[in-house]
């Protein structure tokens, strides 16, 4: 694959935006005044219809009115100017320093996924702010060294993805709602950018370092045929799931607080790796806080259920005891660190 190439992969090319910045209390601020002036404005201009209230296209909503006044990310050209200053680096320095720089704000990020999936929002602001600055740290370093001819381009590409999440995380530390992470979780946080995976062929490096999911996979096990009228032990039991092979999956918590609902998404993949089916299962309405481990039972159907056959994750949505919601895609890349999947096959 070509520089080229890597740079118009999955994540080669990213979107990079530019942040309006704002103080927390002006957010808070802009916020209440978007509400205030705003609800007045639509019993003016013929009641909340005109506000956006009823249910027709085009309408503006609250938070669309908050939006107005705080800002939102702008989309920009994905060719914005990188630079590079220093001493060329040596094609047996350069994977190294690489290395280094991208570590210098890994830890950072990570902490900065884990907060908003947590959704406490004083937590996930605080934890942005760090991110920001370390990937300050990480635009500097890449940019402090010019590179060898045949990895300039991908770097470029590299500091520009690190610019968009500078600005990411940015906008998460200077805003007054916990929907402001799903700038986060919306991007590919959970899949290996291509132009990554070319650089570190390039530089003759490992592969990057998956971020940490919301929840560990520890275990997966084949617990065969649901019989709903025998397992229904208080009477009180669903049918839902009755004839259904049913595999329970173990998962510990890597979320801060409380999770209080729970999704796993997998492929189901026969023996060539070919998917047949899409499962799910979900856990609702508990108190996993970070840690703790609980069983997600995932239900297959009986014809779909053939001997060795695999799972492969595919995303997670989480709830926090906070309210928020967030769902992650996981990448394939991602998933086959997933150890615990590894040697499970349907009996």
């Amino acid at each position: 694959m070509t520089g080229k190439e890597a740079m118009n992969g999955r994540n080669g090319g990213p979107r990079l935006r530019r942040r309006r910045r704002r103080s927390a209390i002006v957010s808070v601020v802009a916020s209440m005044l978007a509400i205030v002036l705003a609800v007045p404005a639509g019993y003016a201009l013929g009641g909340m219809d005109a506000f956006g209230m009823a249910g027709a296209g085009g309408e503006r909503c609250l938070s669309d009115a908050r939006n107005d006044i705080e800002g939102m990310p702008d989309t920009v050209s994905a060719s914005a100017d990188v630079s590079f200053h220093g001493s060329e680096l040596t094609d047996a320095d350069a994977g190294a320093y690489y290395q280094q720089a991208v570590d210098r704000s890994w830890r950072q990020i990570d902490e900065a996924l884990l907060a908003v999936m947590g959704g406490d929002l004083p937590s996930m602001r605080a934890a942005a702010a760090s991110a920001e600055s370390a990937i300050d740290e990480t635009i500097t370093a890449l940019q402090s060294h010019t590179w060898p001819s045949g990895a300039t381009n991908a770097v470029k590409d590299v500091v520009r993805h690190y610019m968009e999440l500078r600005a990411d995380m940015a906008y998460v530390a200077s805003s007054a709602s916990e929907d402001a992470g799903r700038e986060l979780t919306d991007d590919d946080m959970y899949s290996t950018s291509d132009v990554d995976t070319y650089l570190r062929d390039k530089l003759g490096i490992g592969a990057a370092k998956p971020h940490t999911m919301p929840v560990d996979i520890l275990a997966a096990d084949d617990a065969g045929i649901h019989d709903a009228e025998a397992d229904d032990i208080d009477g009180m039991g669903s049918t839902t799931n009755d004839g259904k092979r049913i595999v329970n999956v173990t998962v510990r918590s890597n979320t801060p607080g409380t999770v209080t609902d729970l999704g796993l998404d997998f492929d189901l993949r026969d023996a060539s790796g070919k998917t047949v089916a899409e499962v799910q299962g979900s856990v609702d309405h508990m108190a996993l806080t970070k840690g703790r481990t609980v069983v997600v039972a995932v239900p297959i159907a009986a014809e779909q259920a053939k001997s060795g056959r695999e799972l492969r994750l595919t995303g997670m949505s989480v709830r926090s005891g906070h309210d928020t919601g967030r769902i992650i895609a996981i990448g394939d890349d991602i998933a086959k660190t997933v150890a615990a999947l590894d040697d499970f096959r349907l009996r």
